[in-house]
């Protein structure tokens, strides 16, 4: 890598009312190979003139995408993003950053490391809407999810299919885009809580199947893990977004619906099987979780 001179891929992509009806629709996509002590980008005359002007102008400018969200990932190197008002955010290898709509921003690679970078510019409603509901949020433009053969291979699928333009090209870019945004999601929650927290998680979810008939001391259990059970509140809901009493009531609910829909116990024996001393507490519980009552569950479910 290091004895080769820079490169890079990159197109603009066109897309029609169709396209937008989708949610999600690519603008651009690419990825550059940058060396130390190369200019970036390497070459500019690829790009459309809005794309480029600021490093032109150097880190005094900065550049403004007006309905565009752009993911970028870098797997070598190191560099700096300037993102609205907020200081210089240091980029190392694993990093992956989010570029918002009318939000003035600048990066670069360090010239002593150069870097390699994917990126790929979507817009839509359905990307709109993950950013009012704060999945994707200004307020956090870098996140660390390490070297990830998958996340790579995201962006890796999404070049293919540009390059080709198959039938239904945006659609297709469209969909592996939300699955790429919810990849560096999830990676990047599990390089925040370390290893640990996962094994952890895995010996609470085993706690929770094997006590679905019989009551479970949370507290009790969470210093069995070493923690109290705050703690233990805490990494359980930030890893799956349920408290663990919330869990396990939703494994609970979900063993219930399997056991209603064999049609071989009563509702008062789905209960006792759970291991709810009172069928009335379980009924409202299950409409609550589900929505729909057991009477309605069962006549749909059962033949």
């Amino acid at each position: 890598m290091e004895d080769r001179p820079s490169q890079e891929f990159s197109k603009y992509l066109t897309f029609g009312a169709r396209d937008r009806l989708w949610g999600v629709y690519c603008t651009c996509l690419g990825w550059t190979c940058v060396q130390p002590g190369s200019p970036y980008p390497p070459d500019p005359e690829q790009h459309p003139q809005r794309y480029v002007w600021a490093w032109s102008c150097g880190q005094g400018a900065r550049r403004v995408l007006e309905e565009e969200f752009q993911l970028h990932y870098i797997t070598r190197g190191r560099g700096s993003l300037y993102h609205g008002q907020d200081r210089p955010r240091s980029l190392e290898a694993g990093s992956v950053f989010f570029l918002y709509p009318r939000v003035p921003h600048w990066y670069a690679p360090d010239s002593g490391t150069g870097w390699d970078e994917y990126w790929v510019g979507f817009t839509g409603e359905y990307a709109q809407s993950l950013r009012q509901r704060r999945f994707l949020s200004p307020r956090s433009p870098v996140l660390h999810v390490g070297l990830c053969e998958t996340i790579l291979d995201g962006f890796q699928s999404l070049t293919e299919i540009a390059r080709n333009e198959p039938p239904a090209f945006q659609q297709r870019l469209g969909a592996l885009v939300v699955n790429l945004l919810a990849q560096v999601r999830g990676f990047s929650k599990e390089h925040r809580l370390g290893s640990g927290a996962e094994t952890l998680i895995q010996k609470a979810r085993f706690r929770f199947l094997e006590n679905l008939a019989r009551p479970l001391d949370l507290e009790s259990f969470a210093r069995e893990l070493g923690l109290d059970y705050p703690a233990f509140r805490r990494l359980f809901k930030d890893y799956t977004g349920l408290s663990p009493y919330q869990y396990f009531l939703q494994v609970k609910i979900h063993r219930a619906r399997h056991l209603l829909q064999e049609g071989n116990l009563s509702v008062k024996e789905v209960a006792y099987e759970l291991g709810f001393d009172n069928q009335y507490y379980f009924s409202r519980i299950f409409k609550k979780k589900t929505g729909r009552s057991l009477s309605d569950w069962q006549r749909r479910s059962c033949p």
